[in-house]
């Protein structure tokens, strides 16, 4: 069976925020254009039309259709967003939010200690905030971090007091993912960081730099990953982890076999194997665990859902999307330019242990469709020059 028990609350939630768009829409004016816009971002839709479609398979069809809806209505919110703003203002805004993000964890903590920290005794005293879990308070958290220090990075143009609130926000975003103790959210600050210093570095003297050193970078970059697969037990351990990742890698395995292999085209539907009570209690009972509400990697997830069909098909999207997003980062050479890739990252790394995509929330899918828009616009316009 499938509990509908916060159903309607959400279900109110998304009419509110159905009925604001209209209005911002029609306030606006701009139909047309917005159209126009979803016209060239015909790729998305179809990754929707999927989803939508997936409900006559679908082990349970309400929840398919319903999670489509809201899939549908996120990515046009996050298409009007994107077209409405540069990746200036987009950085901008996704910094201040992701600090009233920081902000509420903050005073939740200090007033609301019964909820925002943990008291199982798996993760007893890590800080979780605003958020069910520490791992995305974690996650979130890195992510404002390395927002911020994007920010940072356009020193010159920041007044005073926005250099001092930045880095204010850096640094208690920095302190929220220790105090989450999430080894996820920790990887994903470390990736985020590195590279923004790595972009840093390459505004600054990229324009010396020739094929040939690019080649070089990228074979040290390659020889850094195989010494961090080749010593992934020692990593590990510094975190006080191993590379079962905390039981996940033995439920995969599980989930491989026994889910994914009866259904590996095209899954169980979209958003609707984690609603049977029965598949969750089951893996809990097999692996002394809680109820398992996901599979805590954003792969496998989609994989359940939508089969290989729906895996690969997002494959290629995120790749169109990373080449689309490099092409415009070397055009422009601005540190605004590579919020795109900083986001492609944290998705990339945030999904290796935890499903930040398209499951628990489509935050992160609303992030990468706005920030793909310009993208778009630019490419369109370098189309337009060259012809």
């Amino acid at each position: 069976p499938c509990q509908w028990s916060t159903a309607p609350f959400e279900i109110m939630l998304w009419g509110a925020l159905l009925i604001l768009f209209l209005l911002e829409l029609t306030w606006s004016r701009d139909w047309a254009k917005f159209g126009a816009t979803c016209k060239r971002f015909w790729p998305v839709w179809g990754f929707v039309l999927l989803a939508a479609v997936s409900a006559f398979w679908s082990v349970q069809w309400q929840i398919t259709v319903y999670k489509t809806g809201v899939l549908l209505l996120t990515t046009l919110v996050a298409v009007y967003f994107g077209e409405s703003e540069t990746f200036s203002g987009m950085l901008r805004f996704l910094t201040w939010f992701m600090g009233g993000v920081v902000l509420l964890s903050y005073v939740f903590v200090l007033f609301l200690p019964q909820i925002s920290i943990m008291h199982d005794p798996f993760y007893l005293g890590a800080w979780n905030g605003i958020f069910w879990h520490r791992n995305y308070l974690g996650c979130f958290a890195a992510l404002a971090a390395g927002l911020a220090l994007l920010h940072l990075l356009q020193w010159r143009s920041l007044l005073r007091w926005q250099r001092l609130l930045t880095i204010l926000l850096l640094v208690s975003s920095v302190l929220l993912v220790v105090k989450s103790k999430s080894a996820t959210g920790l990887i994903t600050l470390l990736a985020l960081i590195a590279a923004c210093v790595l972009l840093a570095l390459w505004l600054k003297w990229g324009h010396h730099l020739r094929r040939r050193d690019y080649a070089w970078i990228l074979g040290v970059l390659g020889l850094v990953a195989v010494l961090i697969l080749v010593n992934l037990n020692f990593l590990f351990g510094l975190l006080g982890r191993n590379t079962s990742l905390t039981g996940r890698v033995p439920m995969w395995s599980y989930v491989y076999h026994n889910l994914f292999a009866q259904r590996p085209l095209l899954g169980y539907g979209y958003q609707a194997i984690w609603a049977l009570d029965g598949i969750r209690n089951q893996l809990g009972d097999i692996f002394h665990w809680d109820s398992v509400v996901m599979g805590d990697n954003g792969l496998v997830d989609m994989a359940l859902h939508l089969g290989v069909v729906g895996l690969v098909y997002l494959f290629i999207l995120f790749i169109e999307a990373v080449f689309r997003s490099f092409r415009c980062l070397r055009e422009q050479r601005q540190a605004e330019s590579f919020l795109p890739l900083l986001l492609l990252l944290f998705t990339l790394v945030g999904n290796i242990a935890l499903s930040l995509f398209l499951q628990s929330e489509t935050f992160v899918w609303a992030l990468l469709v706005a920030s793909q828009i310009p993208l778009l616009a630019h490419a369109r316009l370098r189309v337009k020059l060259w012809n």
